[in-house]
Parts: structure tokens; C-alpha cells; sequence
């Protein structure tokens, strides 16, 4: 990046300012208590509301004390003070956190707001009484603080602040035994912090722009990079080195914009560069996109775009076949960031690929893993969804070196978290166990809820996963990847509410693009988090949602088309006829691969259990089967003893591991049988083939020494898994958090599609078995 010819070197104009820890009273060692009263710190005596500090405490709020969480929050005060319980007592001397997870880590976020959005629930706070029962909190991190204004404001608005250091200034952080905080991570990307700008800028009045960084000393000093919208850009660099303590603000009062280089030729393009093999060899031909336009490489490599800079967050390319991008632990590195890069920079853009074989593959397709902070009464029924989704990140690496032929990858279809962009780095650590790179689908439940609009509602995705439409071609397959969720505002506070499913304009004109340049032999796995097609029960969704029935017809040119959703919890397949709509695609929706929504207990509520699908792809051939999953290391959440669970088929030994007949749970389990009687005592057996679908063979029941009987498919109304029931019934009785929630049904009546049964006769047990569509038999054996 070119930088201003005469180096500006920045003192700060009001050096360090306290954030307000002033003296501890000392009060005597010893003591307990099972309540304490902890009282947040007070806006800086300056008043400036653009500073990122909680004072308030709110709903949802709790604090952890030597390692302990408090209970959480249910009424708000509004207020400074607060009293707040502990189950049992914690014994002095205290030592308290905010957030209540702050001990095991605390987390800086990377993109920063002006004057309104900034969520200081992120942010950690910190106390420590040797004995009193109140505890005043204080920051653990610092902040640098601009004060922007610009006489260019009217012709070339600020677009960007990028902050830069040699160390990382964003992600996890871990505590030491000095309450210092370091690093937990290795990541290039946690050494940046990226302001996208919101508020107009004058000539006079400096907005203040608030950017939040661990405390500690930088060598080098950290570079504010500020770049407006014609792709120009001044570099502050701060003094050598630079010392930051805890609770402390560097201010710079008032900083004049003075950009580096002339005004661009509007008509020249404003991004290129090349694409090149991991040998320096030109690729031509691969696809490289901003998110509103794509073009093709030429024979050296190169590629060049007219982006608008106002709008485009991101270059990436298309990875075509028989080759891989970067890779950073679990995550696919396809895409570069345009903020804080010049304009010489846009120009100059290379991407890497390795080659690889990919004649067959395999992809480990994943569907709403949902983690919730451990404190949330959601999450404190049965099992903790981070533990779930621990196993979850262990099978899915055994999977993966079980694999015989060609390489691994991932797909999760969204819902990486539960409503808590603070466990994104928690996803992302599990992603690099796994040992092979996921690609990831925005959910309704990764969205950032304090953004004002949908477009900032993603951002925080945006940080740690790169843009939310994207493509990639693995063998013989072209992968979408589209955010289908047009996030609302909810009236009257103004933050996103409810959503449509639907591609919005963006997403759209993208697709267009993007399928415009593969030819339409092609198979296309279509990925997207809410199902867009055909649902259950035989309804066509594909009028109802937003360019519903224009995807469609673009996907329909296609010679095959695979859709795969999440997002319902419930696994549904559908085989479109030949004649008629969409002739060549087929819907998957995939349930919940951590199990029941609350509980998080073992099946969902259509009764598939928690695991995720096998994808095995070759040449053309695409076939799947569903992987259960066969670990449950958690501990069992309440107090209570864990419910019995009769109709469960296997057994959990000493180290969580799945027995099923003797030997750990594989994947011959494609379906649960239900012995005489367990609905309700009516003489049929039952049977959930977990996958089934039109192009499947039909089910059959042999009762033991008798011959096979034709199995029918159980279509009454209010029909249900009775696995799912069992447990449910336990938890709607023994939980006072399902009891009294709507939603939580003790027989959850979701109308299953692949459930079948016949009436059974004097037997004592028999077999149900099924040919699927690829030539396996599945069957499984019961006896009552």
C-alpha cells in the first residue's frame, strides 16, 4: 500500500485517560456467600457516547466469580448495581469476570461501530474483592479513539478504518496468572480490527470512531489504515513502541483526512490480478467474483472487474476443479478482503491454488449445530450443546480418516450458533480438529440481532466464514453457496426481527452471474440454510419465497440439481418427477446434527438421530447414507436422574461410546424399529427409515419364521416418531422450562414422512428391511 508521502506520526492529543478503575477499598480476607453485588463502571467523565463500556445490567446477564457462574438474569434492573446468586457458595477471596464465560477466555471482537450498535455485552469486565460482598468491574481491554473528520467528505465519503498490528488485536483471548491477557490464537485475521463506516463525515465536527485492543505493549506500534470510497487511503501510525494498560484510552482529538493518491479513472477497472497454481502457473479460465459480478481468468491468469467499492466487501474466486484454496485450521481461504487496501492493492490480487485429485470425494454435510452459552436455561435441560458439539467435531474426524478414496470436505448448513456471534470462535476452533476444510452457509441464527439492517446483520459472519454467496467446483460438482434469509426491522426498536426466505437482490444478481459461466451439463449442489422448494407434506414453497420460482427456472437448465437445507430440523427428501416442474432436482433437508433443539438429546424431533450426511461422490455418481452419531461424552445437564429411554437402540459405555449389538453404532443403522406396542399399545410395528424417499425400494416386515409382508407408509395426521415422544414426555413433566414452553411438546406430532408400519400378529419379533435407491439393504431386527 502506498502510503502519504510525508509520514504521518500521530502523538496522542490527550495521551491516556482513565476509564475509571479508581481504589480498591481493602476489606477482610476470608468469608463466603452464595449472593454478591457487582457494580459496573461509569462513563468517562467526558460523557462521549460513542465509548464501548456496559454500565447497565440487563436480561440475560451473569458474571462468573472464582470459576462459577451466577444464575442469569431475568429482570433487568436498568441500573449500575445488581445482586446477583450463585447455587451453593463461592468463598473468598472473589474474583469476578463479565461475561459469566470470561474464565475460560474472553473475545475482542474485530469489527468495531460509531455511534450506535456497539454490543459492550462482548466486551470483558473485571473485579476482585479480598472479602467485601460488593464488587466494582473494570475493563480488560483498551481502546484507541479517532476523532475523523474530512474537507473531502462531500465527493469521497470514508469508507473504512482498518486497524493493523504485529500482534493479534481481536478473537480469544486466555487469561494468565497475572490476569494478563494473551492470545489463543494464531490466525493473521485476529491482527486486524475493520471499522466499516456508517456516519457521514464534515469538515468540522470529528466523529469519533472507538477501537477496542488487549492491552499491552506493541513493539512497532499498531497503523490505522483510513480509505474512502474511491479506493484512496491515509496510514496513522502510532509511536514506537506503543504501551497500553487495562481500563486506559489513547485519544487522538481531531484527525484530518488527507488521502495518498489522485482520484481513480471511473471508467479503469478497480479490482484485478491473477490466479496462479501452487507453482506460479497461470490458471485461465477459473471464475473470480466481488458478489455482484464474476468474470473468467484469461490464459495468464489475470482477471480484472469494475467493482463498486461502496459495496463490495469482498474478491474471491471460484475454485475450480482439481484444486483447493488456502486453508486456515477447518476453514477455506478463497476470498480477500478489500477493506484497508489501496488501490494499487485492488489491482494486484493473487490467488493460490493447490491441485488435487478429485475424481472421487466425499462431503460430510452438517445442519444446524447451534451452540448456546452453558448459562442459558435453554441449555441447562439435558445436555450442553457445546459438549454435543464436541462429539459432533471427534466423529466428524474419524469419518474423515475412514475414507478410503480421494479427498474430505465439509458443508454445514447454517445455524453455526444459537443467536451468539461470541461462540463463532468456539465453531471455528472444532472446524480445525476435524482435519479437512467445511464450507459454511449463514443461518437465521448467525445473524448479528442489534444490526439495523439485513446487509449489517451478517457482518459478524462475514469476519470469521468470508461472503455469504460464493460458489466452488469439486470434480465434477459446482457447489452454490447462497444466503437465502432477508433479515427484517422490527418495530419499534429498530434491530432485526423476523425474516423472509428468499434470495434478495445481492444474492441474485450474483447466482445470475455466477451459473452464467458453467455450463449447463453441469450437477450443481445448490446450498442453502431455509428449504426453497418443495416441502413437506407435498408443498411447493418455491412461490412463497423471494425469486423463489426465478431460481428455480435458472436451476432447472441444469442436467441434475441437488438442493440441500437445514433449518427445519426434520430430515425430508423429494425426488421431483421426470415430467413436470423441475424435472432433475431433488430436495434434501437435513435435521439437526446435535440432536433435539433444547435437550439436545439423541433424536430430533422426526425422530433422526443427531449425526450428520455422508455424500460420496463419483465421477457423476452421487450417493449418501446418514452417519449417527456415535459418541456422547456430555454430562447430563440437571440434578434429576437422565430419563429411561426404553425405545433407544443402543447403550452408551464408560467412554461414550454408541453400543449397538455388541459393537459401536456404524452405519449400517439406517432405521429405527419400534417393537408391538409402543404406539400406544395399537399392534403395529413401526419403522423410521430415516432417508427414504420415492426412488427407494419399498419396506418389508418378516415376522421371525414367518415370510415378508409390504410395509405402508404412516400418512394419518398428527403422526410421529414415538423415540422422540419418550424422551420428550420425560422432559415436559420433569423440566419447569419445558413445561411451561409452548413450543415443547411432550409428542411432538411433526408429521413424519418416513415413518411405516403393519400390524403384527403372534409373533415375538421380526425384521424390517428396505432396498435404498444406490443397491444397499439396510434391516434391522427387533423383538418384544
Amino acid at each position: 500500500m502506498k502510503r502519504f508521502p510525508v509520514k504521518i506520526i500521530i502523538i496522542a492529543m490527550a495521551a491516556f485517560m482513565p476509564l475509571f478503575f479508581g481504589c480498591r477499598e481493602e476489606t477482610p480476607e476470608g468469608g463466603s456467600a452464595s449472593n454478591l453485588t457487582f457494580v459496573l463502571p461509569q462513563m468517562p467523565s467526558d460523557g462521549d457516547a460513542t465509548f464501548p463500556l456496559k454500565t447497565v445490567w440487563e436480561e440475560g446477564d451473569a458474571v462468573s466469580v472464582n470459576g462459577t457462574a451466577s444464575a442469569t438474569m431475568v429482570t433487568a434492573p436498568k441500573r449500575r448495581t445488581a445482586t446477583m446468586a450463585f447455587d451453593g457458595t463461592v468463598e473468598a477471596p472473589y474474583s469476578a469476570f463479565y461475561p459469566s464465560h470470561a474464565p475460560d477466555g474472553v473475545a475482542l471482537p474485530g469489527t468495531v461501530w460509531l455511534k450506535s450498535g456497539y454490543n459492550t455485552s462482548e466486551l470483558p469486565l473485571y473485579g476482585h474483592s479480598d472479602g467485601g460482598t460488593e464488587i466494582s468491574l473494570a475493563p480488560l481491554y483498551s481502546v484507541i479513539r479517532l476523532g475523523l473528520v474530512s474537507k473531502y467528505y462531500a465527493e469521497y465519503p470514508l469508507v473504512s478504518v482498518v486497524l493493523n498490528a504485529d500482534e493479534p488485536v481481536s478473537g480469544q483471548f486466555k487469561l494468565n496468572a497475572d490476569g494478563e491477557m494473551v492470545s489463543a490464537s494464531s490466525s493473521s485475521a485476529d491482527r486486524r480490527i475493520a471499522v466499516s463506516m456508517t456516519e457521514s463525515l464534515d469538515a468540522s465536527v470529528p466523529v469519533k470512531v472507538c477501537l477496542v485492543v488487549p492491552p499491552g505493549t506493541y513493539p512497532d506500534g499498531v497503523s490505522i489504515t483510513v480509505t474512502d470510497s474511491e479506493g484512496r487511503s491515509m496510514i496513522i501510525q502510532t509511536e514506537k513502541p506503543l504501551s497500553l494498560s487495562a481500563g486506559q484510552v489513547l485519544s487522538y482529538e481531531r484527525v484530518s483526512y488527507v488521502p495518498d493518491t489522485e482520484v481513480i479513472d471511473p471508467d479503469a477497472p478497480t479490482v484485478g490480478g491473477k490466479v496462479v497454481d501452487s507453482s506460479g502457473t497461470p490458471l485461465q479460465g477459473v471464475a473470480v467474483s466481488d458478489g455482484y459480478n464474476s468474470t473468467l481468468t484469461l490464459e495468464d491468469g489475470s482477471f480484472s472487474l469494475k467493482s463498486d467499492l461502496s459495496l463490495v466487501r469482498f474478491v474471491f474466486v471460484s475454485t475450480p476443479s482439481g484444486y483447493e484454496p488456502p486453508r486456515d485450521g477447518g476453514l477455506p481461504v478463497f476470498y480477500r478482503r478489500v477493506e484497508g487496501l489501496s488501490a494499487a492493492d485492488l489491482k494486484d490480487i493473487t490467488f493460490t491454488l493447490t491441485k488435487v485429485p478429485q475424481d472421487k470425494f466425499t462431503v460430510l454435510f452438517t445442519a444446524d449445530p447451534q451452540p448456546r452459552r452453558r448459562t442459558m436455561a435453554s441449555d441447562n435441560i439435558a445436555y450442553h450443546s457445546l459438549d454435543i458439539c464436541e462429539d459432533l467435531y471427534r466423529d466428524l474426524k474419524e469419518v474423515a480418516e475412514e475414507v478410503a478414496d480421494g479427498p474430505v470436505y465439509g458443508v454445514c448448513l447454517g445455524d453455526l450458533v444459537q443467536n451468539d456471534p461470541s461462540l463463532f470462535p468456539n465453531y471455528v476452533q472444532g472446524l480445525s480438529k476435524t482435519g479437512f476444510m467445511t464450507y459454511n452457509v449463514i443461518g437465521n441464527h448467525d445473524h448479528d440481532y442489534n444490526a439495523k439492517d439485513d446487509d449489517s446483520g451478517g457482518l459478524l459472519f462475514e469476519r470469521y466464514f468470508g461472503p455469504r454467496n460464493y460458489s466452488f467446483t469439486i470434480g465434477k460438482i459446482h457447489f452454490v453457496v447462497v444466503d437465502n434469509l432477508i433479515n427484517k426491522i422490527n418495530e419499534p426498536s429498530g434491530l432485526l426481527g423476523d425474516f423472509d426466505i428468499g434470495l434478495n437482490e445481492e444474492a441474485w444478481t450474483w447466482l445470475q452471474g455466477d451459473l452464467a459461466l458453467v455450463p449447463e451439463s453441469t450437477t450443481i449442489f445448490f446450498c442453502a440454510h431455509a428449504p426453497m422448494f418443495m416441502g413437506r407434506n407435498g408443498t411447493d414453497l418455491t412461490t412463497s419465497r423471494v425469486h423463489g420460482e426465478d431460481c428455480a427456472r435458472l436451476l432447472g437448465r441444469y442436467r441434475k440439481v441437488h438442493t440441500w437445507f437445514g433449518h427445519t430440523h426434520k430430515t425430508f427428501n423429494y425426488v421431483y418427477p421426470s415430467t413436470g416442474m423441475n424435472p432433475g432436482m431433488e430436495v434434501h433437508v437435513l435435521a439437526r446434527s446435535t440432536g433435539q433443539s433444547y435437550t439436545n438429546e439423541y433424536l430430533n424431533n422426526g425422530g433422526t438421530p443427531r449425526g450428520f450426511t455422508i455424500v460420496t461422490v463419483d465421477g457423476d455418481q452421487v450417493s449418501w447414507k446418514l452417519h449417527s452419531l456415535r459418541y456422547q461424552t456430555a454430562s447430563y445437564a440437571r440434578t434429576t436422574p437422565a430419563p429411561v429411554l426404553k425405545l433407544r437402540d443402543w447403550t452408551y459405555d464408560r467412554d461414550g461410546r454408541a453400543v449397538l449389538d455388541g459393537k459401536q453404532l456404524d452405519d449400517s443403522y439406517q432405521i429405527h424399529v419400534f417393537p408391538k406396542g409402543a404406539y400406544d399399545g395399537d399392534g403395529y410395528v413401526y419403522a423410521n427409515v430415516f432417508l427414504y424417499d420415492s426412488a427407494w425400494g419399498d419396506v418389508y416386515y418378516t415376522p421371525d419364521g414367518g415370510s415378508p409382508k409390504k410395509m405402508s407408509q404412516w400418512m394419518v395426521s398428527g403422526r410421529y416418531d414415538a423415540g422422540a415422544a419418550e424422551f420428550q414426555t420425560f422432559y415436559k413433566t420433569d423440566s419447569p422450562w419445558c413445561a411451561g414452553n409452548d413450543d415443547y411438546k411432550a409428542r411432538p406430532t411433526q408429521n413424519v414422512d418416513t415413518i411405516f408400519r403393519i400390524q403384527a400378529g403372534s409373533e415375538s419379533g421380526g425384521t424390517v428391511s428396505v432396498t435404498d435407491r444406490f443397491g444397499n439393504l439396510w434391516s434391522r431386527h427387533v423383538s418384544w
